[in-house]
């Protein structure tokens, strides 16, 4: 591709309005199966307990974490 060609692709991509939500979208459709992938993994390894909340703390047990 010639200098220009690519100057000016680039110059468009910068300048337009569309570029930015595009990629946006893209990368949440990519990270959004990953954490819930992960999510699942952490409840069925037993590191994450969903009814006591996030990592197995109890209410009373997060109360005793320093802050």
């Amino acid at each position: 591709m010639d200098w220009n060609r690519w100057y000016s692709l680039k110059s468009y991509l910068r300048s337009s309005l569309w570029a930015v939500p595009l990629i946006a979208v893209a990368i949440y459709a990519v990270v959004k199966p990953l954490t819930e992938m992960l999510g699942r993994w952490m409840i069925r390894q037993a590191i994450l307990d969903p009814k006591t909340g996030f990592l197995g703390l109890s209410m009373t047990g997060g109360a005793v974490v320093p802050r």
